[in-house]
């Protein structure tokens, strides 16, 4: 019969317990050596998705600096096409008030039944126009002068009915006016009286013009729930504008009226931002039109 002998039966104690030791700190370092591997691994990814969002910033940093260069360039050509526009338009002023002048004086001298008065006039209605497009173009490539102070919304809105309703009544129109302003009263804005006149008037001209065969024209006034702006609203049953040219509405020379300059409502957006606030328009094609203007409260 053969005798088994264990491996430990042939090696001293001393160099059992060593090894036994030793592959015990071994499996010890090997778990230690593991943990450290799977948390330079999670380490890593983080690094790397912070790489990745660190590009992405970038991208678009780039990307918005190049946006931002594009804009600044297109800012400065207009401010050049905006100087020069003015000074061509402050020359041809004086030109064209003298041509004025002297066409209506020759209609004057002219017998009411000379079929040539007929075409001065023309050229008087065609100089007067011109007018009014370089009177325009001045005002919109002007900086805006202001005298800003505390007005109340509700008595600007009032005057500006009131002329409004002179016109009405002057072109014969059946166009029902209602003011929404009562709980305006106390709704103040910082402003410039003068330039939100001209403003307002604009707007409400427009509607009136788009009610040729009448409507209702609304004004109205209130405070935004946030307390932040005071909002007034021109709103018309008129004929409207339809989608295509919505987006087109405040771009400077556009115009659908055959007698439009197209600067009206660019230099009324002008005016409502220098005030710090903002304008929109909500329209249907055949149903009618609504301006909503934005302005500080004060």
């Amino acid at each position: 019969m053969t005798e088994t002998v264990s491996v430990q039966d042939n090696i001293p104690i001393e160099v059992f317990e060593t090894l036994r030791h030793a592959f015990e700190d071994f499996q010890v370092r090997s778990e230690q050596l593991e943990r450290a591997y799977l948390s330079m691994q999670e380490d890593f990814k983080k690094v790397n998705l912070d790489l990745e969002r660190k590009n992405v910033e970038l991208e678009n940093s780039l990307a918005e600096r190049k946006t931002l260069e594009r804009q600044l360039q297109q800012a400065s050509a207009m401010a050049a096409l905006g100087e020069m526009s003015a000074t061509v338009a402050h020359e041809i002023r004086n030109p064209l008030g003298a041509m004025g002048i002297w066409a209506g004086l020759l209609e004057r001298d002219l017998d009411p039944q000379d079929p040539r008065r007929k075409t001065l006039g023309k050229i008087t209605d065609g100089l007067a126009k011109l007018n009014k497009i370089v009177t325009n173009l001045l005002v919109y490539t002007r900086p805006i002068a202001s005298d800003l102070r505390k007005v109340r919304l509700a008595a600007l809105l009032e005057e500006i009915v009131d002329f409004t309703e002179i016109e009405i009544e002057r072109l014969g129109r059946n166009i029902k006016v209602e003011k929404n302003l009562a709980g305006a009263g106390d709704i103040f804005v910082l402003a410039d009286p003068e330039k939100i006149n001209q403003a307002t008037i604009n707007l409400c001209l427009n509607a009136v013009q788009a009610m040729e065969e009448g409507g209702t024209l609304s004004v109205s006034a209130e405070m935004e729930e946030s307390g932040k702006y005071a909002v007034f609203t021109i709103e018309d049953t008129g004929s409207g504008i339809d989608r295509e040219n919505l987006g087109k509405i405040f771009a400077p020379f556009f115009t659908t009226k055959e007698d439009g300059t197209g600067l009206g409502l660019a230099i009324v957006k002008k005016i409502i931002e220098f005030h710090g606030g903002k304008i929109e328009i909500k329209s249907e094609l055949g149903v009618g039109t609504q301006v909503i203007c934005y302005l500080p409260g004060a």
